[in-house]
């Protein structure tokens, strides 16, 4: 049958297949154009031979704390995750909600922060006084990087690994601990492996953020690859743009590999859809209470504390007043109301 013979309700199909696959195109072309002009001026400028003396040493750092970050994150996330979602833990609900406010806060803002915090009339460093403990005078390099990206991205892996966590079904782990495993066993050799696309997502998500990242680790000390694109951006365009090169590569080796081990797990359509058997802690509920909230302190208390008291001291010197902190608040809920919409229709997929 002819296009032009065929029924209204075969082109209304037709018609809809063809814009499923050209607004993905579309989106793809729009949001490839920053890196297709970078990867154009690296090779208009002919810059590739010329960064090789600069690129190495801070691209091996930038990857070197990526790499931890995005381990420890995914280690991070995954435990929280089953803690709030597998187990009794006491408040596992107001949980769920504290451990992912730290996305609020910036990198950067949460670096400055603990840098604050830690010099003297702190709130970190009159709270180590207080014990006896002297504060560390020195909360510079890759630890202290690790540290503070550590705190303000495992949000990346907690919050996809609890979506799938919720979504499994429970025959599988109750058939596993009728078999005699423990609930440790049954974790590792039957939850954690249908875990391992969101887990490898967030992952992915936290390593991208990592090697992307700019101002925390600058305020930190960290040299890191972005510092070169920064520093070279005006001297040195040819190298600044080179760097950027190697970062986008980078970025999209990551990708490729996260997408060939990840696996296509097909859903067990003999699983039920009743709600697993929550684990029963125990006397662990006091370490992994400790543990929640621990993490609740680096990447939400101390650094709330931390700009609130530098704050209230700004504004009751009279340094700042809060007039001047209105238009910088509606700019940014603008810019994020405005980046949410886009980031919907581009998204949600059309019904």
């Amino acid at each position: 049958m002819t296009t032009t013979g065929a029924s209204p309700a075969t082109r209304a199909s037709r018609a809809r297949s063809l814009l499923e696959h050209l607004v993905p195109l579309a989106v793809a072309v729009v949001f490839s154009v920053p890196a297709a002009f970078v990867l154009w001026r690296t090779l208009r400028l002919g810059a590739l031979s010329d960064a090789l003396d600069e690129i190495p040493a801070p691209l091996s750092r930038t990857v070197q704390l990526a790499v931890l970050v995005s381990a420890s994150a995914a280690v991070l996330g995954t435990g929280l995750a089953w803690l709030t979602t597998r187990t009794d833990l006491p408040g596992r609900r107001a949980w769920r909600v504290v451990l992912l406010l730290p996305l609020v806060l910036p990198s950067f803002v949460g670096a400055a922060a603990f840098i604050a915090g830690l010099a003297p009339g702190g709130v970190i460093h009159d709270a180590l006084d207080l014990v006896g403990i002297d504060a560390p005078r020195r909360f510079r390099g890759l630890g202290a990087s690790w540290l503070v990206l550590t705190a303000f991205t495992y949000p990346y892996v907690l919050l996809p690994v609890t979506a799938r966590m919720a979504s499994l079904p429970a025959n599988l782990e109750e058939s596993a601990r009728l078999l005699g495993l423990s609930s440790t066993a049954t974790f590792m050799r039957v939850t954690l492996p249908q875990l391992r696309s969101a887990v490898l997502g967030g992952a992915l998500l936290v390593f991208l953020y990592s090697v992307s990242e700019f101002g925390a680790v600058q305020l930190l000390g960290y040299d890191t690859l972005t510092r070169v694109i920064y520093a070279t951006r005006q001297t040195d365009r040819a190298v600044s743009f080179a760097s950027a090169s190697v970062l986008l590569v980078l970025a999209l080796g990551v990708v490729a590999l996260e997408r060939s081990q990840r696996g296509r797990a097909a859903p067990d359509r003999r699983a039920t859809a009743s709600p697993p058997r929550r684990v029963r802690l125990g006397w662990r509920a006091v370490p992994a209470l400790t543990a929640c909230a621990l993490v609740a302190t680096i990447g939400l208390v101390v650094p709330l504390l931390s700009l609130g008291t530098w704050a209230r001291r700004g504004l009751g010197d009279g340094r700042i007043g809060f007039a001047e902190l209105v238009d910088p608040t509606i700019t940014t809920a603008w810019v994020s109301v405005l980046a949410a919409a886009v980031a919907l229709v581009v998204i949600v997929p059309s019904p």
